[in-house]
């Protein structure tokens, strides 16, 4: 019976890791494809592009992974942190913030390379409409699980 249970669990535990991974796949599928059109990208444009993008993105998602995890994380101990340890959290924030500066200025200096100012600009836009598309979409699919009576 025990065993039955652990397989179950680790079928469980497959299936709705795929499931997540099949979700991530499909909005980066989504989002490049809206990026793509939003830009009018051509082909060897695209060509060129990706990379840097994908190369920064990347880069992005380190730091943010580190002040969440080096900062927000912390944020519910401040009533027991000493003011030492404040300061030395504090540091930590505003030295991931230049990080993420610095990286920001290297990433648009990538992007003039191969897209004009404009088309960066428009990235910008692209992406603040895709991820609000995409907050949307989520939103009204709770909404609809919220309504279904007996789910």
């Amino acid at each position: 019976m025990k065993t039955v249970c652990l397989w179950t669990l680790a079928l469980f535990f497959t299936v709705s890791t795929t499931a997540q991974n099949d979700e991530k796949n499909e909005i980066e599928t989504l989002k490049i494809a809206f990026i793509t059109d939003a830009l009018d990208l051509g082909t060897a444009e695209a060509q060129k592009f990706w990379p840097v993008y994908n190369k920064y993105e990347g880069k992005e998602d380190l730091l943010r992974n580190d002040l969440h995890c080096g900062v927000y994380d912390k944020l519910d101990q401040l009533e027991s942190m000493t003011d030492a340890e404040a300061e030395k959290l504090l540091e930590n924030y505003m030295d991931l913030r230049h990080q993420e500066h610095e990286l920001r200025r290297a990433y648009v200096n990538d992007l003039k390379k191969v897209i004009s100012a404009r088309k960066i600009m428009m990235l910008k836009k692209a992406e603040y409409d895709f991820h609000r598309k995409l907050l949307k979409k989520y939103r009204s699919g709770k909404n609809e699980k919220k309504e279904k009576p007996g789910s």
